[in-house]
């Protein structure tokens, strides 16, 4: 009659043991999911912070161009002014050497 004590004792042993690993791994399974999840999350959260540093830089650097464009367009508008003055310049004083060369023919 030993024989089937014995062979109970190692049932029960090999049972509580497979019982023990099952535990054991749906335990491990749990924190690998919980790590596999705040792993995403950490890396949505990087993704999300990039993302608004790349945002913020367009801003500045479309500002930037705008700033360049308006020096652009009153360096455009300074440009016309000075030609425009200096042909008025011009005209006054063609105007006078005409009058100047009219007088000493009359």
């Amino acid at each position: 009659m030993k024989l089937p004590e014995t062979l109970k004792s190692n049932t029960a042993s090999v049972s509580a043991t497979f019982s023990y690993s099952l535990k054991t791994a749906a335990t491990f399974e749990l924190y690998n999911k919980r790590l596999a999840q705040d792993a995403e999350e950490e890396r949505i959260g990087r993704e999300e912070m990039e993302y608004k540093r790349l945002l913020k830089e367009r801003a500045s650097e479309k500002s930037e161009i705008e700033k360049e464009r308006q020096m652009h367009r009153l360096a455009d508008v300074l440009r016309e002014e000075i030609v425009q003055m200096k042909l008025s310049y011009a005209w006054i004083f063609s105007e006078e050497k005409l009058s100047e060369l009219e007088e000493s023919n009359r």
